[in-house]
């Protein structure tokens, strides 16, 4: 009892640390749309959501919303307009991003996409697709879009990276944030990594890294209390101190050293990924992509040789090169591109800005990219203040228009809170600096 107990809390600490602007999604609905908003289904079960200040309000631009990762559990259900993802905290409360956008004059579309899971290509191929129709609808209505940019966080920050990479003609700016940006196999390999080594020290789970039973996902969908292997697995780690920073210190996978309770959220969330998206990731790919056949795991000193010794090898499957080439960034923008990271993220670890720098300097496009380094724990767990200023700072890089911030001051009903701390990354001016702060930041270990 008192070890169940002991589970619990340690739970109940995780619950707090939930990002303003989720990376994936459990839908919420909302019943009572704006009235400057209107949904369309379309023939493939793709929802879209557009929404339009006054006409009279409207600066003539549009801003894309490419959504994160949404988990395609149980399979089969229609596309998911993951509404929570543009549900922003202000405060004790939280507002809408499209409502925010319209009230600063810019226009807001979103797409379902055609699948839930992996849906990179459809959401890089729907997301223009969206752009194109509300560009004829204005001009049918007699005017203009002006600039057309583009945000996204997870997933969702990947597909903005490569609108920005393959159709500049079409998107003047982009915001990507928490994303998969430096190598999308190396991201692949480090959830294998992770669930292949925790195999080793806490054989728990059923199956494989690479063969997630259907039991195992029905259990894992469970509260805590009510799972199965969720209550094993934490207790198991509990019991057994050493072993689990071992884990965490061979696969490299973000804790904040400061807050035990992040370690089990670690954990959790890249098991969430691993259970959740790692068959239909193969479905989608056509091939198995996880190799660890030649990895030399490390870092656990005297456990190191152990872990190596009985850790399962995977080889890959298929031409995985050419199955992952849609996903692989180039490092070559025309346009601006800003890419948001947390120093600290367990799900898409930071290493990755420092690997996309490292493409945008070989490619000769550094005066186009900004990369921000956000100092905190967690996936997408960025603050309303910073996700606004450095979408202006997109919107001033891409449009060369000076913005003044005053107009935000009144923009929420927070005692001026946001305002302030978008001053405060402004160095307390109200104009946009000519040339927004950039900073280089190497590469990270990576696997």
């Amino acid at each position: 009892m008192f070890r169940t107990m002991r589970l619990l809390i340690v739970f109940a600490l995780i619950l707090v640390a939930v990002p303003p602007l989720a990376a994936q999604a459990n839908p919420v609905e909302i019943p009572d749309l704006p009235a400057t908003c209107s949904t369309a289904t379309l023939p493939d079960q793709e929802t879209t959501l557009v929404c339009f200040p006054p006409a009279s309000m409207w600066n003539g631009d549009l801003v894309l919303f490419a959504h994160g990762y949404v988990f395609d559990y149980p399979p089969g259900l229609p596309p998911i307009l993951p509404y929570d993802q543009i549900m922003l905290k202000v405060g004790d409360s939280t507002v809408w991003l499209p409502a925010v956008l319209n009230q600063m004059g810019f226009g807001f579309a979103m797409t379902s996409y055609s699948k839930n899971g992996l849906a990179v290509k459809e959401g890089v191929a729907e997301t223009r697709a969206l752009a194109a129709a509300i560009s004829a609808q204005v001009a049918a209505a007699g005017r203009e879009i002006r600039h057309v940019y583009v945000i996204g966080a997870s997933e969702g920050g990947l597909i903005t990276t490569l609108l920005m990479e393959r159709y500049p003609e079409e998107f003047h700016g982009g915001l990507a944030m928490c994303a998969p940006v430096g190598d999308f196999q190396k991201e692949i390999n480090y959830w294998g990594n992770f669930r292949a080594v925790l195999d080793v020290l806490f054989p728990v789970l059923p199956a494989s890294a690479i063969d997630i039973p259907s039991t195992l996902m029905a259990d894992w969908v469970l509260p805590i209390e009510e799972s199965y292997y969720q209550q094993n697995l934490m207790l198991a780690m509990q019991d057994n101190p050493p072993w689990t920073a071992a884990l965490i210190t061979v696969t490299q996978a973000a804790v904040d050293p400061t807050s035990p309770a992040t370690t089990p959220l670690t954990v959790k969330g890249l098991l969430d990924y691993n259970i959740f998206a790692t068959n239909e990731g193969q479905v989608e790919l056509g091939v198995q992509p996880f190799d660890n056949m030649t990895t030399v795991y490390s870092g656990a000193g005297p456990l190191d040789q152990y872990i190596n010794a009985k850790i399962e090898r995977y080889p890959s499957s298929g031409d995985v090169a050419a199955a992952l080439a849609p996903y692989q960034t180039s490092g070559l923008l025309r346009r601006p591109l800003i890419e948001m990271h947390t120093t600290l993220d367990p799900i898409v670890p930071f290493w990755h800005q420092g690997l996309y720098t490292a493409k945008v300097i070989a490619t000769h496009s550094w005066p186009k990219y900004t990369p921000v380094a956000i100092s905190r724990y967690g996936h997408c767990n960025f603050t309303t203040s910073e996700m606004l200023y450095y979408f202006l700072a997109m919107v001033y890089k891409s449009s060369q228009r000076p913005i003044d911030l005053s107009f935000m001051q009144g923009l929420f009903s927070d005692n001026g809170q946001t305002y302030q701390a978008i001053l405060a990354l402004n160095g307390n001016s109200t104009r946009l600096p000519s040339s927004p702060r950039q900073t280089f930041l190497p590469a990270l270990s990576n696997h």
